[in-house]
């Protein structure tokens, strides 16, 4: 098996081979999705891609409710080009980001494409994934951005050549690409609008150094936080803002941040994953929450919910938003948006209040 081959393209070609050397029979049910993903060390997202590339191409068919079955007359792959979309984004280790690559897959599947999943991580991956989708011959990419202070060369390259592509989650400043986002700026402002109604009046924004400064959807929560205390009448030099070290032990910079802004009742969190990281570093501290410190996140990660101190969090539409950047892509695709006409779609965020917020209580001695 080629091993630079997609996953998703080398799990169908296996599955493909038990069909054609008689393992598989027609009418046999195939395995599952969840079972697919198990038997092979993958994720969910490429079992269901090769599956639905079994069932284009005529080999299986589904019933809704039992499951995936083998043809009664298999017959051989379409000829022809196949039309393709390039996917590209910083990882898939979450149920957020799994839900925006299946809102992607959903529109687009159904619109008779297949898609080329990419990872990548850093702005170096992430601009040779574009090259060699762009390369591949893709009808178009959509991009979720890597953190970093850096424009993709690429995506300026095909912007300018008027390929179809599209942003998720963020965006480039100057560049009118299209793009689809949460609400970020409602969202950061909704939930220091929460700490507020609380009683909280010294709240700290937490976030990292350079995702701060260089990922537009951060600064849009960091945005609405500022625009929820103005409100209330906090003066521009009490914004508190705690750039969140890059180092795997919190506990000493915590507790130093605590003790030189004692006033502090509540944390809120660029996103859960910083926000879980608070709830134990606090823990260890001997610092309770909600007691003592609450805290907030963005996003609403399954984790979230099940915490050990439940996630006060915005929640995002995941697969909304992916299936956004799919429709937006589609138009440009097939000539619905004019060149020069740039696209945005903001989806709506809510507030999921849990465990991890309540009125604001007494400064504890911290454990050394």
């Amino acid at each position: 098996m080629d091993q630079s081959m997609p996953r998703y393209l080398q799990l169908k070609q296996q599955l493909l081979q038990r069909i054609r050397s008689g393992d598989f029979q027609p009418g046999d049910r195939v395995p599952s999705e969840h079972q697919l993903a198990r038997m092979a060390g993958v994720s969910r997202i490429t079992a269901k891609q090769a599956l639905s590339e079994l069932a284009r191409e005529g080999w299986v068919y589904r019933v809704r409710g039992k499951g995936t079955f083998v043809s009664e007359r298999p017959r051989p792959p379409e000829r022809g080009p196949v039309q393709a979309i390039g996917v590209v984004v910083p990882y898939l280790r979450s149920a957020y980001s799994t839900g925006v690559v299946m809102g992607v897959e959903s529109v687009l599947v159904e619109a008779g494409y297949h898609l080329v999943f990419r990872s990548a991580g850093t702005y170096r991956e992430e601009e040779e994934s574009v090259r060699s989708l762009s390369e591949a011959g893709v009808h178009g990419i959509i991009v979720w951005p890597a953190v970093g202070q850096f424009v993709n060369a690429e995506i300026v390259r095909l912007y300018l050549s008027r390929f179809p592509i599209v942003l998720i989650d963020r965006f480039y400043r100057g560049l009118p690409i299209d793009c689809a986002q949460s609400d970020n700026l409602r969202g950061g402002y909704l939930v220091t609008r929460h700490l507020l109604d609380l009683g909280h009046k010294h709240i700290a924004f937490v976030a990292g150094d350079e995702r701060l400064r260089n990922v537009t959807s951060v600064e849009e929560r960091h945005l609405g936080f500022q625009t929820a205390l103005h409100e209330s009448g906090v003066a521009a030099s009490d914004l508190l803002t705690w750039p969140a070290p890059d180092v795997p032990d919190w506990c000493e910079w915590l507790a130093a941040q605590l003790s030189e802004q004692p006033d502090v009742t509540a944390l809120v969190a660029e996103n859960d994953e910083i926000a879980l990281k608070l709830l134990v570093t606090l823990d260890e501290l001997g610092v309770p929450v909600p007691g003592r410190i609450s805290v907030t996140g963005f996003d609403d990660e399954d984790i979230a919910a099940t915490a050990p101190v439940p996630l006060t969090t915005v929640r995002q539409d995941a697969v909304g938003l992916g299936k956004a950047a799919a429709r937006l892509l589609l138009d440009r695709i097939e000539g619905r948006t004019p060149a020069t006409h740039r696209q945005q779609v903001i989806l709506p965020v809510e507030l999921t209040v849990r465990e991890s917020t309540d009125r604001p209580g007494t400064l504890p001695t911290l454990r050394p």
